[in-house]
Order: C-alpha cells, then structure tokens, then sequence
C-alpha cells in the first residue's frame, strides 16, 4: 500500500475545526428542533433569514442561510406547509415569490431564539468579551474571502 510523502496536521488544520464544529452543531442543533419545536435545522436558518429581512425568495433565503438552492426551497415548502410562512400578496415572477412569517412562525421563531443563544453562549463561554469579539471579526473576515474561494 502506497502512503502519502507527509500528513497534515489536524491540530492546526483550520478547516478540520470548521467541519467537525458545524457538523455536530448542525445534526445536534437539527434534532433538537427536530424533537422541541417540529422543524430541522434548514428550516430553523431559513425563519432565520425571513426574521432578518422581511419578504425574502427561497432563493435569497438561501444565500442569506448560506444554503443550497434546493434545501431552501423544500424547507420553505415544509414551512408553508406547517402555516408558518406564506408568500406575500401581491403579483410576482412565479419563481421570485417573496414569503413572510405567519403569526405561527414568529411565535415559533420566538420560542427557537433563546434556545439557539444559549448554545452559543456554551460553546463560546471559555471566551472572555474581547476574544469572543476577535473570534467573530477573524470568522467575517474569513468568510469574505470565501466568495473568491472558487478562483483558487
């Protein structure tokens, strides 16, 4: 069997941390909702979206979520479908419908919030104000350069 020349080294391999972080964040998170509140954690980040900016496509929920298009049109179905979201009224393209929360879905969005910063605030808690600030401006300024990642 033929071994590669060097290995890399986890402990200081950034990405390693990101996905191992935001996969146990992501399936814990999911089934937690999944059993508390009803909804995944794709439907969670879509509300999420709608909260942050009002009247949004699935397709905008999707790269303010950060989701694949896909993902965020099934979650934005299952959500009308539970009556928590509907679009909005008026005339638009057939695939630009912008959506809002129903009364449902704001109450519902309400009850998920304070649970989702308490997870948060745990896993950030060995972080003192000033390192938790840094952390979140290295995490943003690494995020920016994700949108030329795909020249790389």
């Amino acid at each position: 069997m033929t071994k590669p020349t060097s290995k890399l080294d986890l402990e200081t391999f950034a990405p390693f941390y990101w996905t191992a972080i935001s996969n146990r964040w992501t399936a814990d998170s999911s089934r937690l909702y999944l059993e508390r509140f009803g909804i995944g954690i794709v439907e969670w980040r879509v509300l999420t979206a709608l909260a942050d900016v009002e009247g949004v496509t699935s397709l905008e929920a999707a790269r303010l979520a950060a989701l694949d298009t896909g993902a965020a049109n099934r979650a934005m179905n299952q959500l009308r479908e539970k009556n928590l979201v509907a679009p909005k009224e008026g005339k638009f393209e057939r695939r630009s419908k912008p959506f809002e929360m129903t009364t449902a879905g704001v109450a519902l969005y309400e009850k998920i919030k304070p649970l989702a910063q308490a997870r948060i605030d745990y896993l950030m808690s060995d972080l003192d104000d000033d390192e938790r600030r840094r952390f979140l401006d290295a995490l943003r300024a690494i995020y920016r350069r994700t949108a030329d990642l795909s020249d790389r």
